[in-house]
């Protein structure tokens, strides 16, 4: 199954998912003013702080969950299948 690398609320937040070929893979996040990389789908939350009541806030922990279960083999980073 494959998976967005790219969450996005135009205007007001930018995840991008990024596969390292060394290291750690990591988070690129946009919000206004600002952009920073996280490790962890739990510190985009923290950092971002769209609560999850509401609409946003639950969709970005919904794909957070889908991008962290998917194994490296189901990511395809601009390979040809």
């Amino acid at each position: 199954m494959a998976t967005a690398l790219k969450f996005e609320k135009p205007g007001a937040l930018f995840v991008e998912y990024r596969k390292a070929r060394e290291g750690p893979n990591s988070y690129l996040v946009w919000v206004p003013h600002a952009s920073f990389i996280c490790l962890s789908g739990d510190e985009v939350v923290r950092r971002t702080k769209w609560s999850k009541s509401l609409e946003t806030g639950a969709a970005l922990r919904a794909w957070i969950d889908s991008v962290e279960e998917v194994t490296d083999a189901d990511l395809t980073l601009g390979a040809a299948p």
